[in-house]
């Protein structure tokens, strides 16, 4: 999924208010999210406009499914680099730790 084009608008019968309090309560709960809420916003060219009940629903809808698509890449990146790192361990611990694997 690409970043989408969101147009701003004021709180009318386009935008959710639900949904812009979605945006901001996952902001809230979460550093990641917020600045994913940053980025999205300023590679839309919607820097100067961070409210959500700012936005249209489209707008927040759209970022938050780019949110999970993020969120989704970085946890197999990590799974990617635990996965490394284990055999990594393992072949180091069968090599030097006579078949310990606890450190």
């Amino acid at each position: 999924t690409s970043l989408g084009e969101g147009s701003v608008g004021g709180r009318d019968q386009h935008n959710q208010p639900d949904l812009g309090e979605k945006v901001k309560q996952l902001q809230r709960q979460c550093d990641i999210a917020r600045e994913f809420w940053h980025h999205y916003c300023e590679c839309t060219g919607n820097s100067s406009v961070k409210d959500p009940a700012k936005h249209t629903k489209d707008f927040n809808s759209q970022f938050l499914d780019n949110l999970k698509d993020h969120l989704l890449e970085m946890m197999t990146c990590e799974k990617s680099v635990n996965a490394a790192y284990n055999e990594a361990w393992v072949a180091y611990c069968n090599k030097h730790g006579n078949g310990a694997y606890d450190p």
